[in-house]
């Protein structure tokens, strides 16, 4: 008996006690008296998924000898683009990239090129309440932003200078807006000492205990 020959013409070939066996061997159970047509299904059941995981395996060293993965990835992928991440409350990670053959509206290329934060302290403005300027000291490069205590949110616009006064800075790609996870009010004024009624999800945590294990231990922190 072949094990490992399970076409149709060889397991019609065999005897009902070969089939019973070779079912067993390939971990199959057969309950007593079963017509051997089924045992031969069960089997071809069998052959087709040991044949679908050899072409699965097959295609992936394929794919593996066909692309090359370099050792250091490219400094630039050649596309103009900006985005910014929120590290915490306090700093946003921002990075970007521009096209080798930008040269803008006004000719001059990346010269001088700059992100421009824009800070809204009101989730739902449409116009910042401040914004700041960072010199970008190359055409693809990374920046982590200090935002000013108080923001809500923030969106950064990758900008080119104007050539004239008279004419406005050009924006080449800019970030969404950016929404800052804002403390709970309540336990923003909790202070040592003083008796506020704490969330019922927050007393659950343990809060009230820590802030009491702070005030002991870093009672200074306080004073």
């Amino acid at each position: 008996m072949n094990k490992n020959n399970l076409s149709r013409e060889y397991l019609e070939s065999i005897s009902t006690a070969d089939l019973i066996s070779l079912a067993d061997y390939y971990g199959i159970d057969i309950p007593e008296n079963l017509n051997r047509r089924f045992i031969i299904g069960d089997l071809l059941e069998v052959a087709e998924e040991i044949q679908d995981k050899e072409e699965n395996e097959e295609n992936v060293i394929i794919a593996k000898g066909e692309v090359e993965l370099p050792e250091n990835l490219p400094k630039s992928y050649n596309e103009t683009k900006i985005r910014a991440v929120l590290h915490n409350p306090a700093w946003a990670f921002v990075f970007w990239d521009t096209r080798s053959n930008l040269q803008g509206e006004n000719g001059n290329g990346t010269e001088g090129m700059y992100l421009h934060v824009c800070i809204f302290n009101d989730e739902n403005a449409e116009t910042p309440s401040d914004f700041f300027d960072i010199k970008a000291s190359s055409r693809c490069g990374e920046q982590y932003v200090l935002l000013p205590p108080g923001t809500k949110s923030f969106a950064i616009e990758l900008k080119i200078p104007a050539e004239s006064p008279s004419e406005k800075p050009e924006i080449i790609a800019f970030t969404e807006k950016i929404q800052i996870p804002q403390e709970n009010p309540v336990i923003a004024g909790i202070k040592p000492g003083q008796k506020v009624q704490v969330p019922p999800l927050v007393s659950l945590s343990g809060f009230e205990q820590l802030l009491s294990a702070q005030f002991r231990e870093h009672r200074e922190s306080f004073s």
